[in-house]
């Protein structure tokens, strides 16, 4: 009788491979409990088919009650997409300056080059302040609308 290792690669892509991961690694527990040599590869086979059998039961049983049995997760949002891309745009910038600590940059065409630090330790506090200052519009247009003004 062929090894279940043999009979598993002579199914070749017939049988998935989670399904073959599935076997061997059902087939070592079985050996290392001591079950003898002879049966393990049986026993390992019926074992994981009744698993699939059991799951196909209850994905019919589900199916006929309508329950769900799976969701996509929701889906991302413009704004959170946004918030990831710009987390990495930050991580990289952070990483050159990291890399290259002496990098100069220049704002405008004609003006001195200044440290690439300086110039991002700026530019964040300028939207820093932008953002303060967009929370404080924002209210302001809220209060004119709740007032009437």
């Amino acid at each position: 009788m062929p090894s279940l290792t043999t009979c598993l690669k002579q199914a070749g892509d017939v049988l998935p491979a989670e399904l073959r991961t599935a076997i061997l690694k059902r087939a070592e527990e079985l050996r290392q409990q001591g079950i003898p040599a002879a049966e393990v590869a049986k026993r390992a086979v019926a074992e994981v088919q009744g698993e699939r059998q059991v799951m196909l039961g209850d994905v019919e049983t589900a199916m006929k009650s309508g329950e769900v049995l799976y969701e996509d997760p929701p889906a991302i949002t413009s704004q959170q997409a946004a918030k990831v891309e710009a987390e990495a745009i930050a991580s990289r910038v952070d990483q050159v300056l990291t890399e290259f600590p002496s990098l100069k940059v220049r704002a405008e065409e004609g003006g001195d080059a200044i440290p690439a630090a300086e110039f991002l330790a700026a530019a964040r506090a300028e939207a820093a302040r932008d953002m303060q200052d967009g929370d404080l519009l924002m209210t302001a247009v809220q209060c004119a609308l709740t007032n009437g003004a």
